[in-house]
C-alpha cells in the first residue's frame, strides 16, 4: 500500500473520533432532566378545607428530603400515568376535577387511590362539595396540568437539590 492510500484511511477515521468526542462532550455539557416515575404517585391530604400535595422531587422517590409540598396546587404531569394517594387529617373531602372525568373520597385514617392519566393542559379548580360539611360552594386548590416536560422543568425549578 501507498502513503497516500493510508492517508485516505486515516484522515476519515480521524474525523469520526473527533465528531464523537464532540457528540460525547456536548451531550454532558446539556442539563438532564430526570425520568418520570410509572405511575407517578403523588400524596394529597385534606387539611382545613385546603388540598396539600406531595410530589417526589428530583430523586423519583416520596418521603426523602427532596420531597416537593404545594398547599392548593396540585402539579401533575399530562400524558403520564398518575397515581394519587388521598388522605384527611380532619373531614370527609372529595377530590373531584369534572373536566378531566375524575372523582374520588378522602377521609380520616384511610387511604384512597386514585389512577388516571391527564389528557389537556390547563388549570382546574378543586370545588368543595356538599359532603365536605360546608353549604356555600369554595374552592379548595387547583390542578396544574402540564406536559411531561413542562412538569420536569418545574420539579427542578422548584425541588430542593441535596
Amino acid at each position: 500500500m501507498k502513503t497516500s492510500d493510508y492517508v485516505g484511511y486515516l484522515l476519515p477515521l480521524l474525523w469520526l473520533i473527533l465528531l464523537s468526542g464532540c457528540d460525547q462532550r456536548d451531550s454532558r455539557e446539556k442539563p438532564r432532566l430526570p425520568q418520570l416515575a410509572d405511575p407517578l404517585t403523588v400524596v394529597v391530604t385534606g387539611i382545613d378545607f385546603k388540598w396539600h400535595a406531595r410530589n417526589p422531587g428530583l430523586d423519583g422517590t416520596l418521603g426523602t428530603p427532596d420531597d416537593i409540598q404545594t398547599v392548593q396546587r396540585i402539579h401533575l404531569p399530562t400524558a403520564s400515568k398518575v397515581r394519587l394517594e388521598l388522605h384527611s387529617e380532619d373531614y370527609l373531602y372529595i377530590f373531584s376535577v369534572p373536566e378531566q372525568n375524575l372523582r374520588e373520597i378522602a377521609m380520616p385514617n384511610l387511604t384512597f387511590t386514585l389512577d388516571f392519566e391527564l389528557q389537556g393542559e390547563g388549570e382546574y379548580e378543586l370545588i368543595c362539595e356538599q359532603v365536605c360539611g360546608r353549604i356555600r360552594q369554595m374552592v379548595l386548590g387547583r390542578l396544574v396540568a402540564m406536559s411531561p416536560t413542562d412538569y420536569l422543568s418545574w420539579m427542578k425549578s422548584t425541588g430542593k437539590t441535596k
